[in-house]
């Protein structure tokens, strides 16, 4: 597209385009209170080993997650064995849950982060968390 007197004008041969300001937007959970065998957890060591992912219309780079915000994860850039194009948006993203890296604490969260302009929507996320039960 080129912009012509302020306004887009699309090419011929663009169906799709993305225009927007620079920006991220950030998701922090709550204190991860799940998945213990015996009472609550939340005063127990866990750690989310994995995150499963369900999105629309989402950039293969729009999206980030994890539980460190200095260490996240991207979106598989590989898929089916295919490498994933640079600039591939995925209408639907409903796959395997994928492992993360992450730390055993008693106060683990789980961040997502969208960046703009790069198209993001997150339907669900769904953290796989491990605990040590107290006995």
């Amino acid at each position: 597209f080129s912009v012509s007197g302020g306004n887009l004008v699309p090419t011929p041969t663009a169906a799709n385009f993305v225009v927007g300001i620079p920006y991220t937007g950030t998701f922090k959970s709550s204190k991860l209170a799940y998945a213990a065998g015996v009472g609550t957890a939340l005063t127990q060591k866990k750690k989310v080993s994995q995150v499963g992912l369900i999105l629309r219309n989402t950039h293969k780079d729009g999206l980030q997650f994890g539980t460190d915000l200095n260490a996240l994860a991207r979106l598989p850039s590989y898929e089916d064995g295919q490498a994933v194009a640079d600039d591939y948006i995925w209408t639907e993203y409903d796959k395997a849950s994928i492992p993360i890296s992450s730390s055993w604490g008693s106060d683990e969260r789980f961040f997502l982060v969208a960046t703009a302009p790069r198209p993001v929507t997150v339907l669900a996320a769904v953290p796989t968390i491990v605990t040590h039960d107290k006995s």
